[in-house]
This record gives C-alpha cells, structure tokens and sequence, in this order.
C-alpha cells in the first residue's frame, strides 16, 4: 500500500510540474533585457524609425548599436516615447520598470504608425464574414466560437455593421481567424510562451500565438495570470481589424498590453469598450442607427459633415490656453512636428480635428484629436481644445 501511495505521488508530482510548467512560462526579467533587446523592441513597435537611422545604419542589431547606447538621442527619443505610450514617467531612461513594461504579454500590431489616413474604410460591406480556420487544444471548439462570436458582438453593437460566421473552408471569408506558433505563414512570426499573444490586420488576418494558454473564462470565475482570456485577446484584434490602432488610454481594449478583466476581488468581468474605443470605431463606420428612426438617421448626416469654416477655410475660434499634464481619451487623428504654438492652427486646418495635445517628443509633436472629451490627466501633456 506504502509503495502504490509513492507512486501516485510522483505521478501527481509529474503531472503538477508539468502543469506548472506550461502556465507559468519563462518571462524575461527586467535585468535581463540587453539594450539590444530593448532597441529591437522599440523598432519592431514604432519608437524607433527608419528615418532615425537611415544616416546611421541600416538597423538596430547586436553588432551594431552603438547609436543606441546610454545617453545617446536616439535611444532617450524612442524610451520617452515607449515610456509616455506605456503610462510610465517619461524619463528617457531604460530603467528596470521600463524593461519590465517591456516583457508583459501585448498585441504585436506596432504602436506607432507614420501616418494615419482618418478617411480610409477597411470594410465597406455592411455584412462581415469570418471563418475560424482551427483550435486551440487547451478550448473546445464551442467555447472558441463563442468567445469569437461575443467579441464581434461587442463591436457590433456600437458600428453599422455586423458579422457572420461561414465555414472554415469558404475561400471567400472576409476575416480568417487561426491559431499557430513561431512563424506561421505571416511575415510576423510569435515568439513562443509569453511576449506576443495575438495580432490582426484590416486586410483580414487574426492570429492567435498558440503557444500560449487560453481560457474562455466565466463570469466571477478566479483569472490567472498567465491564462489568457480569449475573448479580452479577440476583442483586442478586431479592433486593429476594423482600423484602430492602439491607444495610450489606460482601461482601453485597443491599449496594446493585454491584461485579463478582474473586478476588486480578482474575480473575471467582461471586457467593455470604454467611451474612447466607441468614439474611435464610430469616428470609421459611423454610429449604429435604427432605420425606423428617421430623426437618428437624419442627425447621423449632420454629425458627419466636415465643422464649420469661415471664408478663409478655418474654424472661426480663438487659440486656447493649452491645458498642463491634461489629454483626451481618443486616438489620434495624425502627428505633426511642431512647437506647442503651431498645434493650435494646424488643428484647425486639418478636417475633423477638434482638439490637440502636445508633448516635447523629438523636440515637440502636435497630436490633433477628433472630439473634445472626454479630457484625462496624462503627465507631460499640454491640451487645448478649440
């Protein structure tokens, strides 16, 4: 009897280190992030360009960094950036708590693009097919579709649009959902347990990194850390795939560091789209109206023509007094270079833009904002609202 208990102790010890082991996957620590590691990072997301380097060398890599290195501009430029994105104090000094900000899982949509075109349309049909091309092991197909079908549901509450799931073998889906591990098939390959979790484009992909572990959770149910909800991750990468990009607005679904919804007690919750995340779909597709209601319909025209202008093509208001360490809770409509002096008049040139915020990113941007609220608190931001 002695013997058979031992052995099903090493048994369950076994299978308790294997489980152990495959949830609680190998995260980089922040003291080990080289400034290697940390400059690909900060490419491969946006914070460092290909203008930045294009006199100095062809890419940031091991053997040649030197324009990386501690205290150089370039390095304090794309940190405060990253910094400034992540919700952390802008220093410009890749500190410990910056690299830890680092290894958190994240989308692997880059968080910041050149340009922004506000009037392009990613999906023009009114109807939106999708087709899940295979599973995860750790769901049933069941709980995958449902997660997938909610998180379409979400979106499609808010934009004139909706979605229809058609089989895995239609050639013609307009979105293609799947799940793979390294590289699969895309030009951007996961990375194994940890760091990237997912990524979706507007020309229709959605990946899951399957190396990861995902849970369809239920409400109040008790969330882990490194058990990845599946509908929070789907949400996420429909919005990329209807246009969004990520947000520096913290509580976002398009905020580019995935963390599962817990209440106060650390129990699961839903993930809702925040004010913001509305606003922005909505600044794409329009609202969602009820056809019977012709007074909604109507406004919806009104509100979308471009603001009023006088005979010289600006809009007839006043430059404000920016706003210090303020900002809104929507993504911006473009970036331009510019002293804190300029946003004001360029915002009220460029169609749509209702208000600005500015901060001294490579000697001061303008980011110019299509609505006026709602306004947040946001260090080393300046806000004006027209």
């Amino acid at each position: 009897m002695k013997s058979i208990f031992i052995t099903f102790l090493l048994i369950s010890t076994v299978y308790s280190f294997n489980i152990f082991d495959r949830i609680n996957f190998r995260r980089k620590r922040a003291d080990s992030i080289s400034d290697s590691e940390a400059a690909r990072y900060l490419q491969k997301f946006g914070y460092i360009k290909p203008s930045d380097l294009i006199q100095k060398t062809s890419s940031v890599s091991s053997e040649n960094d030197q324009h990386f290195k501690e205290g150089s501009e370039i390095r304090e430029n794309a940190v405060k950036e990253f910094q400034e994105f992540a919700g952390l104090k802008p220093t410009g000094e890749l500190d410990n708590e910056t690299k830890e900000k680092m290894s958190e899982p994240r989308c692997g949509v880059a968080d910041i693009k050149n340009l922004r075109i506000s009037s392009y349309l990613p999906w023009k049909n009114n109807e939106i097919t999708y087709a899940i091309l295979n599973f995860s092991p750790d769901l049933s197909s069941t709980d995958t579709k449902n997660a997938i079908r909610r998180a379409f549901d979400i979106w499609s509450t808010e934009i004139p649009r909706t979605f229809r799931e058609v089989s895995s073998t239609d050639l013609t889906a307009n979105i293609k959902l799947e799940f793979g591990v390294l590289q699969h098939g895309d030009p951007w390959p996961f990375d194994g347990e940890g760091g990237i979790l997912a990524h979706g484009a507007t020309n229709g992909i959605l990946h899951f990194d399957d190396d990861e572990v995902w849970k369809r959770y239920e409400r109040s149910e008790k969330v882990y850390e490194n058990i990845h909800d599946l509908l929070s991750v789907a949400l996420h990468e429909i919005g990329h795939v209807l246009g969004l990009d990520h947000t520096r607005i913290k509580g976002s679904v398009m905020a580019p560091f995935y963390l599962n919804p817990i209440d106060d007690n650390g129990k699961y919750i839903e993930p809702k789209l925040l004010l913001s995340d509305i606003k922005d779909v909505q600044e794409i597709y329009g609202e969602k109206i009820v056809k019977s209601n012709e007074e909604s319909i109507e406004s919806e025209y009104s509100t979308s023509e471009s603001p009023t202008t006088d005979s010289e093509g600006l809009q007839p208001n006043d430059c404000p007094i920016p706003q210090k360490n303020k900002d809104i809770a929507v993504s911006d409509i473009k970036s331009v270079k510019g002293l804190i002096t300029d946003c004001c008049d360029i915002c009220k040139i460029t169609s749509k833009c209702k208000a600005y915020s500015w901060n001294d990113w490579e000697g001061g941007t303008c980011w110019l904002k299509s609505a006026t609220g709602p306004v947040i608190d946001l260090y080393g931001v300046s806000l004006g609202i027209l």
